[in-house]
């Protein structure tokens, strides 16, 4: 008795169809959370000309997706997304050390300046809720550049 294997291909890596979908997917995703969540951030080689499908008649394409997970490379999923389209997820630690995929550390700047006499300060609707000592005035700096709206006085 004879036993007959199918084998399909899913993709050859093509480095024209990769450069493409970066150039077409960084301008759009720049606010999506995968950008901004490290943990959802991935990169991504394509892979095109693999088996043609029996169903579209065109040839198989896989995005295979990088992403940063310790300790061990491995592939943890493979999914159809449409008749032969797929998307193979591999985890890879070497993809931890990449600037792009660490934890970003924010900055909060606060800039302390010196009260008005009393005297000099323009009156202020009073916050009873806290004590003289605990509140604070927000107030614009226009002269600095800067990410945040309002500084600390």
């Amino acid at each position: 008795m004879r036993r007959f294997i199918q084998e399909y291909v899913l993709g050859e890596y093509d480095p024209d169809a990769t450069d493409a979908y970066h150039d077409n997917h960084t301008s759009e995703s720049a606010d999506e959370d995968h950008v901004k969540d490290t943990s959802k951030r991935y990169h991504v080689h394509v892979y095109t000309n693999g088996t043609v499908c029996d169903l579209t008649d065109i040839p198989r394409y896989t995005e295979v997706r990088f992403v940063c997970s310790e300790p061990t490379v491995l592939i943890s999923s493979i999914k159809e997304i449409s008749s032969c389209k797929y998307v193979l997820t591999v985890q890879s630690p070497m993809l931890c050390k990449n600037p792009l995929f660490q934890q970003e550390k924010r900055t909060f700047f606060i800039h302390c300046n010196e009260s008005l006499p009393e005297a000099e300060a323009e009156p202020a609707e009073d916050d009873d809720s806290l004590p003289k000592e605990a509140q604070m005035s927000i107030v614009p700096n226009p002269d600095e550049l800067h990410n945040y709206a309002a500084y600390a006085t």
